[in-house]
């Protein structure tokens, strides 16, 4: 039985979090106005459309979460206009808060079943998790209404499904440092993942 929950990752989007990103991406003073209006936009599309589904299955979890399809409408809505700074910027924005989400989720779970986290596997990233089995995944969902194209591309496009290994010991992760909250998150991949992603084998 999958368990869903509104993530509220709209409250994320708060004048701090606009500040980290106007930092992080070097944006400019004169920039800050329309990153505030960009950000006032997504809080819009996101609230009650975002959402997080987990199902438990013993020794892992398997976890599906979206922004919802506004942001979709939204991004569009930029491009038809060529609002071109809106638009690059609500990238920025929309992966920041997604790498946001993992750890998040990665809590929830660890308060859920009071095990570690391990490694996060994404359907396609690795020779064990083929993405043809992307669309079973998807259509397995319970709450949350995912399409998966003939391309393997999700809908809404702000969406991710991966599979989260459960542990009894503390996860180390690649660089032998420990977790906060027990995961380590790649923006240079901007999937999350743990691990197997390819900085953590350089």
């Amino acid at each position: 039985m999958g368990e869903y929950y509104r993530t509220g990752s709209f409250l994320r989007l708060s004048a701090a979090f606009v500040e980290q990103i106007t930092k992080k991406y070097h944006y400019n003073e004169n920039d800050a106005d329309i990153i505030k209006k960009v950000v006032s936009d997504i809080r819009g599309c996101i609230k009650d459309q975002e959402g997080l589904e987990l199902s438990y299955k013993g020794d892992y979890v398997d976890a599906a979460f979206t922004l919802g399809s506004r942001v979709d409408l939204l991004l569009e809505r930029y491009g038809k206009e060529r609002l071109a700074l809106e638009e690059f910027s609500a990238e920025h924005i929309l992966s920041e808060l997604m790498l946001e989400e993992y750890a998040e989720i990665a809590k929830h779970i660890e308060e859920k079943t009071g095990r570690y986290i391990g490694a996060f596997h994404f359907w396609g990233a690795e020779e064990e998790y083929p993405l043809e089995k992307l669309e079973e995944q998807v259509e397995n969902l319970e709450h949350l209404k995912l399409d998966c194209t003939p391309q393997y591309l999700l809908l809404p496009s702000k969406s991710v499904v991966f599979r989260v290994e459960l542990s009894t010991e503390e996860y180390a992760g690649k660089d032998g440092k420990g977790h906060s909250p027990k995961v380590d998150v790649c923006a240079n991949c901007m999937l999350g993942k743990t691990g197997n992603c390819e900085t953590f084998k350089e």
